[in-house]
């Protein structure tokens, strides 16, 4: 929710260089949801399936990201 959000509030600042930190933002929320996946699978709060799942959406996520940012620049 938070990577969703950050992007939201950028693009509503209107301006490219708070977009792109908005983009930066983002980007450090999906490498903490990635440390929140790594510790519910430790923890085994979540199931081994479960967290592979979410470790694919999250590279997937992140790739995109950096691929915005890279557009972006």
């Amino acid at each position: 929710l938070s990577i969703d959000l950050n992007i939201v509030e950028g693009s509503a600042l209107g301006s490219a260089p708070l977009f792109r930190r908005h983009v930066r933002i983002a980007i450090g929320s999906a490498a903490e949801s990635q440390r929140l996946t790594e510790l519910a699978r430790e923890l085994e709060y979540l199931p081994a399936e479960t967290t592979s799942r979410l470790d694919r959406l999250l590279d997937d996520t992140l790739a995109l990201l950096h691929g915005l940012m890279k557009r972006l620049s």
